[in-house]
């Protein structure tokens, strides 16, 4: 490794430059695994006008309601919600185990109706 200040050398490992004595970098390796993950976001419609309406504990009331069966949703086809954004979700399907079949699941878990009207 070079020294970012005054370019000498140094050997594999040091933390100062042998010559100016200034701190070296080590440098980090990154490692882990490239993978295709399925990504569902699922918004709840007019929640902005819900919100011009409702008294705010109400709406918090709602979305609360709305954010638990969504997480059920994407929970039983076997997802994962990995971030709440304003009245929106997104969930991540195939990770961290992948299905063969997990962009059929996250459609479904999309359109999963828990009261069971079909």
């Amino acid at each position: 490794m070079n020294c970012p200040n005054c370019r000498t050398a140094s050997p594999e490992g040091a933390r100062f430059c042998f010559n100016c004595g200034n701190q070296l970098e080590g440098r980090v390796r990154v490692e882990g695994e490239r993978k295709y993950v399925t990504v569902l976001f699922a918004d709840v419609v007019d929640s902005t006008g819900l919100g011009e309406r409702l008294d705010p504990e109400q709406v918090a009331e709602i979305m609360n309601g709305a954010f638990a069966f969504l997480d059920a949703s994407v929970t039983k086809y076997g997802g994962t919600v990995v971030r709440l954004l304003g009245d929106a979700i997104i969930a991540f399907l195939d990770a961290p185990v992948a299905h063969e079949d997990d962009a059929e699941r996250a459609v479904r878990a999309g359109l999963d109706n828990p009261g069971g009207d079909k």
